[in-house]
Parts: C-alpha cells; sequence; structure tokens
C-alpha cells in the first residue's frame, strides 16, 4: 500500500493539479485512490467534488470521494 498526502484545504486549484499529474503517472489498475476532504466552506467542497467527479472516467482506479465534517 502506498499513501500519497495532497494538501488541499481550501485550495481547489491544488486538487486539480494532483488528479492532472496522477493521471499522467497512475500506476496500473491495481489500485484504489481516496480523496479525504476537509474543507471549512461549502464553495470549496463542491469544487473539489465537482473535480473528483470529472476525473473518475479519466482514471484507472476506484476513486472514492469523502468529505469529514470535523477539523483536526
Amino acid at each position: 500500500m502506498i499513501g500519497v498526502g495532497c494538501t488541499t484545504r481550501n485550495r481547489p486549484e491544488d486538487l486539480e493539479l494532483f488528479l492532472l499529474h496522477f493521471q499522467a503517472f497512475q500506476p496500473s489498475t491495481d489500485y484504489k485512490l481516496f480523496i479525504s476532504d476537509d474543507n471549512s466552506n461549502e464553495e470549496s467542497k463542491a469544487a473539489n467534488l465537482a473535480l473528483v467527479d470529472a476525473y473518475k472516467p479519466l482514471l484507472r482506479c476506484e476513486l472514492e470521494y469523502v468529505y469529514q465534517e470535523s477539523q483536526l
């Protein structure tokens, strides 16, 4: 298992850059990608969810978006 962290809190443009690069260099289809979102505003949350939905068909993996209600 490999873990990759991409700090994108309230910065959907960073998530988009991560997904763009991940798409270009993704490994084989034997993995699952989790996006755990802890945004503090609804606008960024909606933008991140739209990005995940747009990239799902472009990635050769299972992609899961999880929104974290509690902040660390």
